[in-house]
């Protein structure tokens, strides 16, 4: 843990409550995730990390390169 997530570990339940939406769409919660604490690991798999921000980029790229091929909301890929 870095000086910044072990400050960030140390704040938890003392700051202000931060709405959570269990029902928004999982790319929202990745893409807020991402703006909040973007070095931080959305994947973690032996010696694969990935962080929120990384796959955030990665993720857009992707929706991108879907709808450049004509893929859009309700196509199955």
């Amino acid at each position: 843990m870095d000086a910044a997530e072990s400050a960030d570990a140390g704040a938890l339940g003392t700051g202000a409550r931060r709405a959570y939406s269990p029902d928004a769409p999982r790319h929202v919660r990745v893409q807020r995730q991402a703006s909040r604490r973007p070095g931080a690991f959305a994947i973690e798999d032996g010696a694969l990390r990935v962080s929120y921000a990384d796959l955030d980029r990665r993720a857009e790229t992707m929706s991108g390169t879907l709808r450049r091929a004509g893929v859009g909301r309700g196509s199955r890929v």
